[in-house]
């Protein structure tokens, strides 16, 4: 009586273990043929042995993951493995009861392994102590599917903030998943505000990217610095921070076009001591955008300058396949005068 009262708990505790397992699988919705529920959901490729066979594996590694992303696109076979240990759950097929897994911490990717470590996925299933036992396994397989929910996190800072126009600005950004892992192999980006300013930020290794900004290409005024970061096999990422830009000091020139229109003109510039040419491309490309809008399309084809006056010359059109008209710009930097002819 006693042996088969502990044989009904054993039961009753069997039956409350596999409704929570089954429970988890409901939740996590996977659909892949024999394939191993994630534990985050987060970071899981698929993979198929030349058996056809599958199995899922949750690299901790990014290297490794953006690897096993790699794969997929390349439908190249390699060597998956790595360390196995037992796991066991309760599939949507019982045709594929594995009961194992490569544990995460230590999955490679491989194109050569020793002979004896080479295998499939069902010879693992029907032997998995033999394995543990020997440390480790891989099978021969190609990736056929990758979770595409993995976020990216982005704690970025500008370096300083508040700047005075001219004056560099360093955008550092750190990039990681949301299980907290470094990220390296990005592409992060920073815009400044809606100027359509584009700059690429360097990898730096161990998800460390830098970027500068040179001021001196915008006018004075608070802007939104918008840093991104984009890799295949993860969601993108958006952080945003604001810089201040200042002016030390201001000159005004008087620009006459076509010897009738005036305007004014107020650079953030000190020509006291002459002009950079970075300065004497401000003055010109400020004078254009004050003219004609900022909205004309433009490039500028010429600029020559020294100690008393600028030259400029400018193609622009109304969009890129209008480009057949000029503008012709000199700026005379001791009556502080800019003419600006043939502006049609």
């Amino acid at each position: 009586m006693l042996e088969f009262e502990m044989m009904k708990k054993k039961k009753v505790a069997l039956v409350g273990a596999i409704i929570v397992v089954m429970s988890v699988v409901a939740a996590n919705g996977l659909s892949y043929m024999g394939a191993i529920p994630p534990e985050t959901n987060s970071r899981l490729a698929v993979i198929e042995d030349e058996k056809g066979d599958r199995i899922g594996v949750e690299p901790v590694s990014d290297k490794v993951w953006s690897k096993l992303v790699e794969l997929f696109h390349s439908k190249e076979m390699m060597w998956i493995g790595g360390v196995v240990e037992v796991f066991i759950f309760i599939r949507p097929d019982p045709n594929y009861p594995w009961g194992f897994r490569f544990k995460p911490e230590n999955i490679t990717v491989a194109e050569a392994t020793a002979e004896g470590l080479q295998t499939t996925i069902r010879d693992i299933s029907e032997d998995v102590d033999y394995w543990i036992r020997l440390g480790q396994a891989y099978v021969f397989a190609k990736v056929v599917d990758y979770s595409l929910d993995i976020k990216m996190q982005i704690s970025a800072q500008l370096s300083p903030n508040r700047v005075v126009q001219g004056d560099n600005v360093t955008v550092s950004a750190i990039i990681k998943d949301d299980a907290e892992n470094l990220i390296e192999g990005a592409t992060v980006t920073a815009t400044i505000g809606d100027l359509e300013i584009l700059f690429l930020l360097a990898d730096q290794g161990n998800g460390d990217y830098q970027g500068t900004i040179d001021t001196s290409i915008v006018k004075q005024g608070t802007y939104t610095i918008v840093v991104t970061a984009q890799k295949e096999g993860y969601e993108p990422s958006q952080s945003s921070l604001t810089m201040a830009v200042t002016c030390m000091h201001v000159t005004e020139f008087r620009a006459v076009v076509n010897g009738m229109k005036s305007v004014d003109v107020r650079v953030c510039v000190d020509i006291s001591d002459g002009v950079t040419e970075a300065e004497a491309e401000l003055i010109v490309g400020t004078t254009f955008i004050l003219v004609m809008g900022e909205y004309v399309t433009h490039r500028l084809d010429t600029l020559t300058f020294d100690d008393t006056q600028i030259e400029a010359h400018y193609t622009w059109g109304h969009d890129e396949n209008d480009m057949g008209h000029v503008l012709d710009m000199t700026t005379d930097l001791t009556t502080l005068q800019i003419t600006v002819d043939h502006c049609f």
